[in-house]
């Protein structure tokens, strides 16, 4: 773990501390197949993806951020940002998720029983991410409070890095966030 001009930089060995049933049930899926590799030889590695976006995405807040926003913007109405939307995120556009993933195929029994961040290089803050949406998809971006619910959990500037994932399977993200919104349009 490392600093940056976003916060702390996370790797794969930081603690996690999940502060909703979602996170928390992600965790414990990778518990299980760590279980299930050690108990029972089931050849498992896990992946953690932040923040995809990209065609076809479901757009409910539940699904991400990003695909949310869009699906907003296309519809003309408010993108909402809780305070003043700073807190920094990595996100990724979905072929790039797909590369990574054929990667991972490609050398499944090197990366056996582990984890890994496969991350793109983009890490930006909310609002920014929204205004780039709204620029090539319309809608408006409003500041709204913080909701209670929301702020109870919310984790903050974080950035995630994938250079041991990389290292070890030669896998580089290729789209930038404009270039990711663009093709993402012109699928829409």
């Amino acid at each position: 773990t490392v600093g940056s001009r976003y916060g702390v930089i996370h790797n794969e060995t930081y603690p996690e501390h999940p502060l909703d049933i979602y996170s928390a049930n992600k965790l414990v899926a990778e518990k299980y197949h760590h279980i299930y590799n050690k108990a029972y030889g089931l050849k498992t590695v896990c992946l953690r993806f932040p923040n995809l976006y990209g065609p076809y995405g479901k757009g409910y807040p539940q699904f991400g951020f990003i695909n949310y926003f869009i699906s907003l913007a296309k519809e003309g109405k408010d993108i909402p940002i809780f305070g003043m939307g700073m807190q920094a995120r990595n996100v990724m556009y979905v072929e790039d998720t797909c590369s990574a993933l054929w990667r991972t195929y490609d050398v499944r029994e090197k990366l056996q029983d582990d984890l890994y961040f496969a991350t793109s290089n983009v890490t930006a803050p909310v609002l920014f991410v929204a205004l780039k949406i709204q620029e090539v998809f319309g809608g408006s971006v409003v500041h709204m409070p913080w909701p209670k619910e929301r702020e109870a959990i919310e984790i903050g500037g974080v950035q995630y890095h994938s250079k041991r994932f990389q290292r070890e399977t030669k896998w580089s993200p290729k789209y930038d966030l404009d270039e990711g919104l663009r093709k993402t349009c012109e699928f829409s």
